[in-house]
């Protein structure tokens, strides 16, 4: 079986962050179909050095960063043809994030005669986010799905932000698919018996995108906990500067109690997961974030708002929850959870979001999916 992917996200050399749960996600097919993934990449820049070991072909498109949509398109036809030619006619197209190379999957979908399957991850559906969409936006939205065989989201959440959003989409095929966790590195550590920290740890780790994370005011919490409590230090793993959090930081003399961490390899993130008592969240909103299954692969519970898909994989095994934007109530919950964590069952997180989020289970629906929409 041959699947070209066309990703709207995708991590390079310049952005190694950008559409990484992308990356993962195709990586999980390559045991089941050969996976071509088709994309655009600037001179200057390189894909992961991990694509090759995961058994990816990338087909790169080469631009100078200056190109027209037409001119772009037009070269992604080019490219497809040159697939064609090489691998002969792919089983089905995948598109990753519908805007904004839906479109182009879409065109070379009914050019060939190829199903197309869409995943979709972003959180502009949601309803405080769609008004960003203009009306070309959601036409060509239309278009996309229209031709679409089957649309596959990490969240029923996202699923019907979408139907709302587009309401053609309502009867496409839909499979809820998750993000992916690699269960090698994510997994309860085998013994914590030589760490020994000083103090409670608190683990954030997010873009520090303060509309989406509200990373204002988790430090405001912090700041007010630190009234009547200081056994515990908040690391942030982080992927870009924040100057407002930064001068918060600074303006509150909380650089005791807050580290700034900055982007970490996935190892480490791996490592401060397992070195963490619990993970902390307080999302405005969510689709499905990876940081929370990796830290349930790790056995560690988290503090999260039960926003989004959230509630559809966390719960009172797994989690305590927070009303978004409740800071009163997210002082409360942290001073709870800096004294309870311990009461929640590292083995049992770990296990059953280990078998939810292995690269084994996603690659098998997402294989799943492609024997359905296939027409040989």
């Amino acid at each position: 079986m041959l699947v070209v992917h066309i990703p709207s996200w995708f991590p390079h050399t310049g952005k190694p962050l950008d559409g990484n749960f992308i990356f993962r996600q195709i990586a999980t097919t390559t045991p089941f179909a050969k996976a071509i993934v088709l994309h655009h990449l600037e001179d200057g820049f390189a894909m992961p050095a991990d694509i090759d070991k995961e058994g990816i072909v990338f087909f790169p498109i080469k631009t100078a960063g200056k190109e027209s949509k037409m001119q772009m398109a037009k070269k992604y036809v080019t490219a497809f043809q040159q697939i064609v030619e090489q691998y002969g006619k792919p089983d089905a197209i995948h598109a990753h994030v519908t805007l904004p190379l839906g479109p182009v999957a879409a065109l070379l979908s009914r050019k060939y005669n190829v199903p197309l399957v869409i995943s979709e991850h972003w959180s502009v559906y949601q309803p405080q986010n769609r008004h960003q969409l203009s009306t070309f936006q959601r036409l060509q939205l239309l278009f996309t799905f229209r031709q679409a065989r089957c649309l596959t989201t990490v969240s029923d959440n996202l699923h019907q932000a979408i139907v709302e959003t587009v309401p053609a989409t309502k009867n496409l095929k839909f499979v809820k698919v998750s993000n992916v966790v690699d269960i090698e590195k994510f997994k309860v550590r085998a013994s914590n018996s030589d760490i020994a920290n000083e103090k409670k740890q608190i683990l954030h780790i997010s873009t520090l995108d303060n509309a989406a994370k509200n990373i204002m005011g988790v430090l405001r919490s912090i700041n007010c906990l630190l009234k009547h409590r200081n056994d515990f230090v908040l690391n942030i793993i982080h992927d870009l500067p924040n100057v407002d959090v930064e001068e918060y930081v600074r303006q509150e003399h909380l650089e005791e109690t807050v580290r700034l961490l900055g982007r970490k390899s996935e190892i480490e993130v791996a490592t401060a997961i397992q070195d963490c008592d619990f993970l902390l969240q307080f999302s405005n909103y969510e689709n499905q974030p990876c940081v929370l299954l990796e830290s349930f692969c790790c056995g560690k519970p988290v503090l999260t708002t039960p926003v989004g898909g959230i509630p559809e994989i966390a719960n009172e095994q797994n989690a305590t929850f927070v009303e978004p934007r409740n800071e009163e109530m997210l002082v409360e919950r942290l001073d709870y959870m800096l004294d309870h964590y311990q009461e929640f069952e590292p083995a049992a997180i770990s296990e059953e979001a280990q078998r939810s989020y292995s690269a084994e289970a996603v690659g098998q629906l997402f294989y799943s999916v492609y024997k359905s929409v296939s027409i040989k």
